[in-house]
């Protein structure tokens, strides 16, 4: 439930209402006098009707709850579990389709519809991939980016390997390297066009998940939540 699609179709249907009350047939408007009856009855029910329908619409979408698609369901593992899915916000058609994110406990799932939207193409990315975290919030529009990490065992393994003269340089020296080599091949992975309040909301998530990741003692191949413990066992 989206309190603000509610909000805007309840006023905008009240406000249509009133128009076809005041406005419509049996008015004393001055299009009234000048056009025939036909014509007072389109100018007077049109606008009405047209803003009412307009908060109908709203309506349902505030009252439509979200549904994750199958194909991301099938993607979970069995430890996995849904927190958050949101979708690109559609203020126009489009005939190919919008982007959408699935946030688990566990990574960031994008899912985007090409070919008519017969078909989709998937990314995923662990918490313990993102190493920072960016809120960009727009007049209507929020965007996410996360800056993903470079593994800098690989890197190293590049500089160093690539000749003999390489393992004479000193620990400043590669660091240096490495740090370029990453600012380099920094990579993003953005969450655009998201409303407001889903920004909002996937960001909280995210960035606990993050802690949650990237914390030493939460550095498992399973959630903390999910490893099983038997108070019976006793260790000696």
């Amino acid at each position: 439930m989206k309190k603000g699609f509610l909000t805007a179709g309840t006023i905008l249907t009240i406000l249509g209402l009133l128009i076809l009350i005041f406005y419509g047939p049996g008015s004393t408007n001055i299009s009234n006098i000048v056009a025939d009856i036909y014509l007072r009855d389109l100018i007077g029910l049109a606008p009405g009707l047209a803003i009412v329908v307009v908060g109908a619409w709203l309506i349902s979408r505030g009252l439509s709850g979200v549904v994750v698609p199958n194909d991301l369901k099938d993607m979970l593992g069995a430890n996995e579990k849904v927190q958050l899915y949101v979708k690109q916000t559609n203020y126009r058609p489009r005939p190919m389709g919008v982007d959408s994110w699935l946030l688990t406990n566990e990574r960031v799932i994008k899912r985007h519809p090409h070919g008519l939207k017969l078909r989709n193409s998937y990314e995923d990315h662990s918490y313990a991939e993102i190493k920072a975290l960016k809120f960009d919030q727009g007049v209507f529009r929020s965007k996410l980016v996360c800056d993903l990490k470079v593994g800098a065992k690989q890197i190293v393994g590049n500089v160093t390997g690539s000749s003999e003269v390489a393992e004479d340089k000193s620990r400043a020296t590669q660091d240096k390297q490495v740090s370029e080599l990453e600012t380099e091949r920094g990579v993003e992975f953005a969450l655009d066009l998201l409303a407001k309040l889903d920004a909002r909301k996937a960001d909280g998530i995210i960035r606990e998940n993050i802690v949650r990741f990237q914390t030493p003692f939460f550095q498992t191949a399973f959630p903390p939540d999910k490893i099983a413990y038997d108070s019976s066992q006793k260790t000696v």
